[in-house]
């Protein structure tokens, strides 16, 4: 999956002014998916914290194209990789951004406020439109265009958490984001995960996220906590309506590349919800969805 993206991104950042139209990427996508090349840098990696515009700061990993164990001077695209809760998987996500830079990248992975090393409140929900998590996705894209050896063209992608933060900046509009791809992500947590079809799911079953994200972050994130809030908010309310990443892609305006799987169990109808309204709001001739026989991975 990681190098369906990859391609994915490749064309969306370098080809982005040209118009591609749907049969042409029907026509390529078998070369899509067995596009290789070897690797033109070797990736250096170190921590950063940005600054979100409330002060509070992201614990993430920068990796950039070095040669020689030095970066090299020039100007690069940058992508955003998985920015999600899971910290015990945070080495997976640096093997990731390392993978970019070795193909010419600057790659950028963050763990979301008041999880890992990240400073602030997770999970912290606005009473109405958007909660922090949000306009954190913003100010990231931000930040990292204005990084040196950046050209300040910016993708984004990521897997399940990291498909809705993706889909959090791409909804924002952050002037240098220019593509996104997501695969297996949320379209309405409510309806997706926790009350599919308006009825609760048991604890323990397919509701164990808290519990799992819990120990990847204890003693930082309970899952008591959440699992409450989630009892306390039965219908679809305006706590969902935060949440929710259908409704709001009427926003989009970056090519958008959707993975689902046949298989997951989590987030199928979730993910073709989403590509189904990216095309309803006539965002189609930039809006793609590759599906096939996975799982939630």
């Amino acid at each position: 999956m990681m190098r369906q993206i990859l391609i994915a991104l490749h064309v969306a950042v370098l080809f982005i002014t040209a118009p591609v139209t749907q049969g042409a990427v029907a026509e390529d996508i078998q070369a899509w998916l067995d596009y290789d090349r070897p690797a033109d840098y070797e990736a250096i990696v170190k921590e950063v914290r940005p600054a979100m515009r409330d002060g509070v700061t992201l614990s993430c990993y920068l990796a950039v194209p070095g040669k020689n164990g030095q970066a090299v001077s020039g100007k690069f695209p940058g992508i955003i990789s998985n920015v999600n809760p899971y910290t015990l998987l945070e080495r997976f996500f640096i093997n990731g951004i390392k993978r970019w830079a070795e193909y010419g990248y600057q790659g950028l992975t963050c763990r979301v406020r008041g999880t890992g090393d990240s400073e602030g409140e997770y999970p912290y929900y606005a009473a109405d439109t958007l909660h922090l998590e949000w306009s954190d996705s913003y100010d990231l894209v931000e930040w990292f265009a204005a990084q040196p050896g950046s050209n300040g063209r910016i993708g984004q992608e990521g897997a399940s958490y990291g498909g809705l933060t993706a889909y959090q900046a791409a909804i924002g509009n952050p002037p240098h984001l220019v593509a996104i791809a997501t695969e297996v992500a949320p379209g309405d947590f409510y309806l997706d995960h926790i009350y599919p079809g308006g009825i609760k799911t048991r604890r323990f079953t397919v509701d164990n996220w808290p519990v799992v994200t819990g120990m990847m972050n204890f003693p930082k994130f309970s899952p008591f906590r959440l699992w409450g809030e989630w009892i306390d908010h039965p219908t679809h309310d305006r706590y969902w309506d935060g949440l929710a990443v259908t409704p709001k892609l009427a926003a989009v305006e970056v090519p958008v590349l959707a993975i689902s799987g046949w298989k997951d169990h989590l987030f199928r109808g979730g993910a073709l919800d989403n590509y189904e309204m990216l095309v309803a709001q006539g965002h189609g001739n930039k809006t793609w969805l590759l599906a096939g026989p996975w799982e939630h991975e």
